[in-house]
């Protein structure tokens, strides 16, 4: 990548963060199971190869299902409970629960495992190399890395960030060959607010603080995001 530009680079790593979820199991599908996919949060980190995870502590992730969604929330917790906790882990998702669990039984059983006090947010977790790069691919762990598995009403969730131009025309050009065609994408008014976007990533390292500017893109709204990380 030496010789892509910042925004192209940046862009890569977002594409194969979001090519490689797609190999994540379909877990609302109750013939699916968790343990026969090849799908690790681990892999994330070859990915994002700025960030790495703080020694002695180890990633997953639990698939909650209601009726009307589904959605995976990630976890760490220390390389010391791997075999215990394992075990909890593989009970929470949904097809590897015994067939006598009742729904209440498995919510207490998510909500105190999830109060554990060693069990966290895998963010916390997460260590930079406090590079321009590692701030970014920060940004694009937290908001993208639970975007995997997806279903009905978590889709809401569903969203990407456009670094370039081209990104955005590749978005355009899937939402119009879609059923629900959004014409005014193709009107002049239109290519003319789309020059006037800034898709660049812009990047400011202050002394308690790192700033990320960036395109966020939903089919359900469109927004310029900023975000803020305190972290040193």
């Amino acid at each position: 990548m030496k010789n892509m530009s910042k925004a192209k680079k940046f862009q890569a790593w977002i594409n194969q963060l979001k090519s490689y979820q797609k190999k994540a199991p379909d877990l609302f599908n109750e013939n699916v199971k968790k343990s026969d996919s090849e799908f690790k949060i681990d892999h994330y980190f070859d990915i994002l190869d700025n960030l790495e995870l703080e020694p002695g502590w180890l990633v997953d992730y639990l698939y909650l299902q209601q009726r009307l969604d589904g959605e995976p929330i990630i976890i760490a917790f220390p390389e010391s409970k791997k075999r215990e906790y394992q075990k909890i882990i593989n009970k929470i998702n949904y097809n590897e629960l015994y067939s006598n669990t009742q729904d209440n039984d498995l919510d207490n059983i998510i909500d105190t495992f999830l109060n554990y006090d060693d069990v966290d947010n895998y963010l916390d977790h997460i260590i930079l190399d406090g590079s321009e790069e590692s701030y970014f691919q920060f940004v694009i762990l937290a908001k993208l890395g639970t975007q995997f598995a997806l279903f009905w009403h978590a889709l809401y969730n569903d969203g990407e960030f456009i670094c370039t131009p081209e990104a955005a025309e590749k978005i355009i050009k899937r939402i119009n060959s879609g059923e629900d065609e959004m014409d005014f994408m193709e009107d002049d008014l239109f290519d003319e607010q789309l020059k006037n976007i800034d898709f660049e990533p812009k990047i400011n390292i202050k002394e308690d603080k790192a700033v990320v500017r960036l395109v966020f893109f939903t089919e359900f709204s469109r927004e310029s995001l900023a975000y803020v990380n305190g972290r040193g």
